[in-house]
Formats: structure tokens, sequence, C-alpha cells
């Protein structure tokens, strides 16, 4: 998701990225709080956001770039800011430090070019770990949202991110879905390569969504 390296050695990164919302799906996709706010311009947007699973996604992405090795965990996760472009299109700087040792770590940071601070998390580049698994429903009980309402009231997330397929069960411990398959090949409008993404941004992003839905 970097558009221009600025700087780069062996223990330091400074990246910028331009970001705009009319053409840049991804972004037009994940406006706060509605698709449709004007019925006399189609154009008109409600305010476009990063989604925050795109910050995350840059910090892979600049680990990946000072060690060559994929992160397996991310920590010390901050949001310091909405990163909105109420104002149009933006520009991103993402600023990294490699810390050598048994378990190499990036800390990376997201600030607007005026130095406003963004996101910040820490890249681990350690040994890989089973997921924990989550204990079962105590009290399972049938999902009060159908499927076909699931996307139509209080949820701002367009198609790209529309992932929660159904809802199958929840209780007061917590909430089971399952996820549609949620391809990329959308998701810039610029000619970039989806491929390219080391996450799966839109995938990750279901997280806040079962959440919300819960």
């Amino acid at each position: 998701m970097f558009h221009r390296i600025l700087e780069q050695d062996d223990g330091h990164l400074l990246a910028e990225s331009d970001f705009d919302p009319l053409t840049d799906p991804f972004i037009a996709h994940h406006t706060l709080y509605a698709d449709e706010v004007s019925d006399i311009d189609p154009d008109l947007q409600s305010l476009p956001v990063l989604p925050l699973a795109c910050s995350m996604e840059m910090v892979v992405e600049a680990a990946a770039l000072l060690t060559g090795q994929m992160a397996t965990r991310l920590e010390n996760v901050r949001a310091r800011d909405w990163v909105a472009f109420d104002d149009g299109p933006g520009t991103i700087v993402t600023e990294a430090r490699l810390t050598r040792g048994e378990e190499p770590r990036v800390a990376v940071r997201l600030t607007r070019p005026d130095g406003s601070p963004l996101f910040e998390a820490e890249a681990v580049i350690g040994a890989e770990a089973d997921p924990i698994p989550l204990p079962p429903l105590s009290a399972p009980r049938a999902p009060i949202w159908q499927e076909h309402e699931l996307y139509t009231t209080g949820m701002f997330h367009g198609p790209l991110f529309q992932g929660v397929a159904r809802l199958t069960a929840w209780d007061e411990t917590g909430i089971d879905a399952e996820l549609a398959d949620l391809p990329l090949h959308d998701f810039f409008g610029h000619g970039e390569d989806p491929s390219g993404l080391l996450l799966n941004p839109a995938l990750l992003d279901q997280m806040g969504h079962v959440t919300a839905f819960w």
C-alpha cells in the first residue's frame, strides 16, 4: 500500500501512501455512516475512513520490507485518531524502525504529513503459534438478525466489506457467525494488484462486524 519509499536502510523505512476516497474503492466502501447521503448529488459521500485493517496491513508491509519476513503478530496496537478523508484526497506517512534480537521487532508509526499521529503498532518477527481455541457458547440462542438484515441497519460498509454471511448463534458470552468469501480484485482503483497485500484487509475487518452484531 506504499506509493513512495523515501528512505530505507537496514533498520529504518520512511514511505508515503496517497489515498482518494472518490477513486479508491476500499475507502469509498468504508464511510461513516451511510452509503447514500444525497438524492441531488449521488457522488456526495459521508465521512470516508481508512479501515483499521488497512493500517495493520501497512504495518505488516513495512516490517516485511525491513526484515524480508512476514510478521507473526502485532503488539502495542494504538489507534491515535481517525484516518479520515473529510477534506478529500490525503497522504499518509509511514515510518518504521527495526530492533534486532531473538524476536526482531519493527515499530511502525502512521502520521499525517504534518506529523500528527494516526496509528502505531509493533510487528513481531517470531515463531508461529497455533491459534488459541475459543470455548463454545455456554447457552446458544438463535440470532435476532437474519441474513438479509445484516447490513441494512447500523452498519456502514459497502459490498467490498460485507463479509458476514449469517449469524448462527449467540449468548451473553459471545456470538458465532459464518463469513462469506471476500475477493479483493476490486479493492484498489488505480490498477494496483491486490495480490501484493500480505493480509486480507476486508476479511480482517470482519472481526469488528461480528462484535457490532453481538
